[in-house]
């Protein structure tokens, strides 16, 4: 076996490029393939066996009906905020074109399998050490794919943090998608209809009928391959809805209980002050202030009181409203 590691990114400021440093330091003994829609820096490029740089970013446009969930985790001091949007996956497109120049790039350079790896996947030396377990048993049993399964969603889903393939296998049953047009052909020939899904999904209905050949590793698993790692650290920005221009406002459930946080998140580098006001269950109300001032930074108060609602507004503009029974994101306290 002649492996090829294969990282997708898009290195659009510091933080972006500093997390790519980490996975790259992680996997230094590793031949690595590094694929991005941005320029590659020099010092970046040092750091790995081979890099590709494609200026055309494809994004999928709106000739769509579709929603995915989405979630970012960040990994503070004393907890952990896990994000949830309802979003479009316009930069899925550029994921998936990627992936075809990727694999082909792969077998003309002699290599008989690949596996990819998430950008923003910040590895543990244990993490490392139960990847290569999960490769050995791979082959020990004749598999010819590792793929993390999803089966608690709408439709059943292999992620993108990690998966692993002999590449004529891969490219023997996987469809080749350079254009929104594939991606359509495909959801015709699969499903009958043009309804947007996302490349999760897709990932799995390429290889749907190949699961006996597939090492399937449970999507409930992955805290205990990848305890010492973080996983999910960084969201396209295309994800967060325009109206929170590039800052969250919003309720967070508290360790899974009953109690919820207002925090507000910066993802950009503007100053945001935002007056939030606070419904409770028993009628009566309050108004808090919270001001971020540069990327990642955040501000957060904990009520004894049940809350109802929350109404956002920024300069005096209401931007967002959220109702304690749509809360999905969370915030788990160490």
């Amino acid at each position: 076996m002649k492996i090829l590691t294969i990282i997708d990114c898009y290195i659009h400021n510091e933080e972006s490029k500093n997390k790519l440093k980490q996975i790259l330091h992680s996997l230094s003994s590793r031949d690595i393939l590094l694929i991005s829609n941005t320029p590659i820096p020099t010092d970046i490029q040092k750091q790995v066996k081979f890099s590709f740089y494609d200026s055309n970013n494809k994004l999928f446009n709106d000739d769509f009906n579709y929603v995915n969930n989405c979630w970012s985790n960040h990994w503070l001091d004393s907890f952990t905020i896990h994000e949830h949007f309802y979003s479009k996956q316009y930069h899925g497109l550029s994921v998936l074109y990627n992936l075809t120049n990727s694999t082909t790039i792969a077998k003309s350079l002699g290599y008989t399998h690949f596996e990819k790896f998430e950008w923003d996947f910040k590895l543990g030396d244990l993490s490392i050490k139960n990847i290569e377990s999960l490769k050995r048993i791979c082959l020990l049993n004749n598999k010819k794919s590792i793929f993390i399964s999803n089966f608690n969603t709408d439709k059943p889903e292999f992620r993108f943090d990690y998966f692993m393939s002999e590449i004529d296998f891969f490219e023997n049953h996987y469809t080749p998608i350079k254009c929104q047009t594939d991606y359509k052909e495909f959801l015709l020939k699969h499903y009958g209809n043009d309804n947007f899904i996302n490349v999760e999904q897709f990932l799995f209905q390429t290889f749907n009928g190949q699961l006996d050949n597939l090492l399937l590793i449970d999507n409930d698993e992955i805290f205990t391959f990848f305890a010492d790692s973080e996983i999910n650290t960084k969201i396209s920005l295309n994800y967060i809805p325009k109206y929170f221009n590039f800052c969250t406002t919003r309720l967070y459930k508290v360790n899974d209980g009953d109690s919820h946080i207002v925090l507000t998140y910066n993802y950009g580098n503007e100053l945001h002050t935002r007056n939030i006001t606070i419904n409770f269950i028993d009628g009566s109300s309050e108004v808090i202030t919270q001001t971020v001032n540069t990327q990642g930074s955040f501000n957060y108060y904990l009520f004894d009181k049940q809350i109802s609602n929350i109404v956002v507004s920024e300069n005096n503009i209401v931007i967002f409203e959220e109702c304690i029974e749509n809360v999905k994101s969370k915030i788990m306290f160490k």
